[in-house]
């Protein structure tokens, strides 16, 4: 293989959850109660009849476009570190530069006077993903009929940094699994001279899945147009106008989206870093039984931004360069971000390359009217229900008082044997020395939970 050719493969998890009727059932316990913030209602997520995720609320009918696999993938660490300067001067120091040209930060459009800037700024996020389905057995899928129709290999790129207008969807897109909100920066102005980046907030969202097949990465021309996906009670067309050329964010990076919990939280990043599969093998129709292999690969298409590529190409006046190129080495390179590469490269190789993130998951069981035989959320689900380690309150006494007050409605913390609080604020008898052997951890819960009154009684000001 050619030396340019060459590209650094980076690992990355891949995940995958199975979403369907059973699985909304949960684990067959009541859900904790959620009294610290009020809107958050989790008892409508189960039966899947009141969960509107999967079942369409206003017609009753079943979401089958949202029911399937799930896969979400995780950003390596490289990503999620960015370069900040302490200060005007800091952001002029050539530690500073070299830092960014590690990075690949440095810009290219960015005038030479500009002033320097001291915000913090991200590496660009791999922007396009090629996933791939492969179907090993097809003894597998059911039902039978779907056997000689679905493909044994089906892939989709998903753009991460597609940009949408809200006004230009079709009534089919579905704004929860189709596309994602995003904070979108800008200075449109209206028809009288007014910035209207605040009111255009609400309509900009991001995320596009496209088959394999009818991709195209000519960001010049208008986006083909995606083949038709049933929705109950229409059909999804392309949400953009065809005669309209396709729009991308500039430098799409972690940063870039103001969340927090947007690269890994799966409702958040539809067709970002994620996507569903609903197994569709043909219009309206579904697989109900399926073993499947996933495979992500994913790349940035724009090479300016590829920290492989520009950080190699520029100019570095740190320690390890090449002495007539003056070019950062790819050694050089791979020690700023903490890389490692499990064959080792040439000492004092200068040559532009690419980073390609990748990720596989193979045996994934698909079925629709079952649930997966291990659902880490139910774990940790009844972990936190049975134990509930955790109390928040607004002073140290309401906290312990909410803790003990939970706790003593748990099993075998309750009960007057157990230790004869009234739990409305009466006191409890100073045990005798002969009954302290006897003092049991729920005996002292209740007792700290009998202190609430004292609570209630006391001043939250400031001062006290």
């Amino acid at each position: 293989m050619a030396e340019e050719k060459q590209a650094v493969l980076i690992p990355m998890k891949l995940d995958a959850f199975v979403f369907n009727e059973d699985v909304c059932s949960g684990a067959g316990e009541e859900p904790g109660k959620p009294d610290i913030l009020n809107p958050v209602d989790l008892y409508n997520t189960s039966p899947a009849l009141l969960n509107s995720r999967f079942t369409n609320l206003a017609t009753n009918e079943r979401r089958y476009h949202r029911i399937g696999v799930y896969l979400h993938w995780t950003l390596p660490r490289l990503f999620r570190s960015g370069v900040v300067a302490a200060g005007t001067e800091a952001a002029q120091s050539q530690s500073h530069t070299e830092a960014r040209v590690a990075r690949g930060l440095h810009s290219p459009d960015t005038a030479p006077d500009a002033t320097p800037t001291t915000a913090p700024i991200f590496p660009a996020a791999p922007n396009r993903w090629l996933v791939i389905r492969h179907i090993p057995d097809k003894a597998t899928t059911f039902p039978e009929e779907a056997r000689s129709s679905i493909p044994q290999f089906s892939s989709w790129v998903v753009e991460s940094d597609r940009l949408w207008d809200l006004k230009k969807f079709d009534l089919g897109v579905d704004l929860q699994t189709d596309v994602s909100p995003f904070i979108v920066g800008g200075h449109d102005k209206n028809s009288d001279g007014k910035d209207q980046i605040i009111s255009k907030q609400a309509e900009a969202f991001i995320g596009n899945k496209v088959p394999l097949e009818q991709w195209d990465e000519n960001k010049e021309q208008p986006s083909p147009p995606s083949s038709p996906m049933t929705r109950q009670k229409g059909v999804k067309q392309n949400p953009q106008d065809e005669d309209e050329p396709a729009e991308f964010l500039k430098h799409f990076s972690l940063l870039s989206s103001s969340n927090q919990l947007f690269a890994d939280y799966q409702p958040h990043n539809a067709n970002v870093f994620s996507m569903c599969d609903n197994f569709e093998w043909t219009k309206g129709q579904y697989l109900s039984k399926v073993t499947a292999h996933y495979y992500v690969v994913g790349w940035n298409s724009t090479p300016k931004d590829d920290m492989f590529t520009q950080s190699l190409q520029a100019g570095s006046g740190g320690a390890k360069h090449d002495n007539e190129t003056n070019n950062m080495t790819r050694q050089a390179l791979m020690d700023i971000l903490k890389l490692k590469l499990k064959l080792e490269d040439e000492n004092g190789n200068t040559e532009a390359t690419r980073a390609i993130c990748h990720g596989a998951m193979y045996e994934v069981k698909w079925c629709k009217d079952k649930k997966p035989a291990t659902v880490p959320a139910d774990q940790y689900s009844g972990k936190l229900n049975s134990t509930l380690p955790l109390a928040v309150g607004t002073t140290p006494l309401d906290a312990l008082t909410t803790y003990t007050r939970a706790h003593s409605c748990l099993t075998g913390g309750g009960g007057d044997d157990a230790g004869g609080g009234d739990g409305g604020g009466g006191t409890k008898p100073k045990p005798s020395d002969d009954d302290e052997k006897d003092v049991t951890i729920p005996m002292l819960e209740r007792w700290i939970a009998a202190l609430e009154r004292h609570l209630l009684a006391r001043d939250d000001g400031v001062e006290t």
